[in-house]
Order: C-alpha cells, then structure tokens, then sequence
C-alpha cells in the first residue's frame, strides 16, 4: 500500500498511480545506455476544483566511463503534465550533459 503524497495548498493529500518502466544495457566496458518512461495520475483529494493530473515522462541517457570513479553523459528528457486545473499543464525537453564523480 503506497502513502499519499502531500500537496502544496491544493486539497488534502494526493493519491498518485504510476507505472514506470525501464531499460539498461552496457554495450561495452565503457558506454551504456539507459531508457525509462513512466506514466502517472495525481488526483488531488480534497480540492476545490477536482484537480486531476495526467503526467507521461520519457527519459534516455548515454554514459561514458573514463574511470570507475569518473563518468560522462547526456540525457534527454521529455515532460507532459496535462492538469485540470487552468494554467498547470506543461510540456517540458530537458537536455543534459554531465559529469559523475565518485570516490
């Protein structure tokens, strides 16, 4: 049983369903590769205004790693967040490249 989320002045509390899903793969010593999506209902109880949210997500991302401790990447993301509620709903590309450090 999952707990539900809190809100941020928007009715009681949140009741959030999502299913995600995910892919990883090493093509060899040094890249990999990652694939992820997830789609999601946040109905917020309690509202004045019913506020549903339908939230889809895809994710894509691409490692390179120079040492054990030290690896690159660039990801993409990609956002749909369709609300209810006026002026809420969005989407959204996220272009990254970074850098993953660890000791």
């Amino acid at each position: 049983q999952k707990a539900p989320e809190e809100t941020s002045l928007q009715g009681d509390f949140i009741n959030r369903d999502s299913l995600t899903t995910s892919w990883d793969h090493s093509w060899s010593d040094r890249v990999g590769t990652s694939l992820s999506g997830t789609v999601a209902r946040e109905q917020y109880e309690g509202s004045i205004d019913d506020r549903d949210d339908d939230i889809y997500n895809v994710t894509a991302r691409v490692n390179y790693e120079f040492r054990r401790w030290f690896i690159t990447y660039m990801s993409y993301s990609y956002d749909d967040k369709d609300s209810s509620a006026e002026d809420l709903s969005y989407q959204q590309n996220v272009f990254m490249i970074g850098v993953d450090l660890s000791l």
